[in-house]
């Protein structure tokens, strides 16, 4: 886990797509995110930050986006837990795995998991190789049922 957490760092280009089941609707992003260190000298915390557009499919509308999150990994535990970047930092999910420690290739299913209220967003990551992996979330709950794929495609290292 701690070999995937190291992954994370330096610069890159998604895409994502979304899918809301109960209509149909499809929405894309094309973006750049960086995962970078949030204290010098903390090498096991790494804050996300994202900037994309997104286009509604069915009318071609455009919209800015922005996201944060907050990567800590517990070697302890070899656990990375996801926060939201917010004041005060709030859980998204942890992430864990029972492969081999340190081995992306293992790592094909490392999972989390978040209830917002009565909604569930079930999260994979999937590391494809050094410098591709995908997130997909699964949410459901009374009013929600879609998918979100997302692909990081590695631009370059921030040191």
């Amino acid at each position: 886990m701690l070999r995937a957490f190291r992954s994370f760092s330096g610069r890159w280009n998604f895409t994502r797509e979304i899918l809301h089941k109960n209509n149909n609707e499809r929405f894309s992003v094309n973006g750049i995110a960086k995962f970078q260190q949030l204290n010098v000298g903390d090498e096991n915390t790494l804050q996300y930050q994202e900037e994309g557009v997104m286009k509604q499919l069915s009318n071609s509308q455009t919209f800015n986006i922005t996201q944060r999150y907050i990567y800590q990994y517990d070697e302890p535990k070899d656990q990375i837990t996801v926060y939201f970047d917010e004041n005060p930092k709030r859980l998204f999910h942890h992430l864990t795995t029972t492969t081999s420690v340190g081995e992306i290739s293992n790592c094909q299913a490392v999972r989390g998991y978040h209830l917002c209220e009565l909604d569930h967003y079930n999260a994979t990551y999937q590391f494809l190789s050094d410098r591709e992996f995908q997130i997909i979330y699964s949410v459901q709950g009374p009013k929600k049922d879609y998918e979100i794929k997302t692909l990081f495609t590695k631009l370059d290292f921030i040191h």
